[in-house]
């Protein structure tokens, strides 16, 4: 299982996610959507990186 002999490395990837999404919900809540769409934008640019 992944989880068990790469759990540091896991964690800090799920930590990271997590702190993205508290991002992304709170413009939401805030309704600031200009943010949202640069933040929106800005991935679209890095995902093909991502990809490789």
């Amino acid at each position: 299982m992944m989880a068990r002999y790469n759990r540091e490395a896991l964690l800090r990837s799920l930590t990271s996610y997590r702190h993205n999404l508290n991002q992304l919900i709170e413009l939401l809540e805030h309704q600031n959507w200009q943010a949202l769409d640069e933040k929106l934008h800005q991935t679209q640019l890095q995902r093909p990186e991502f990809l490789r």
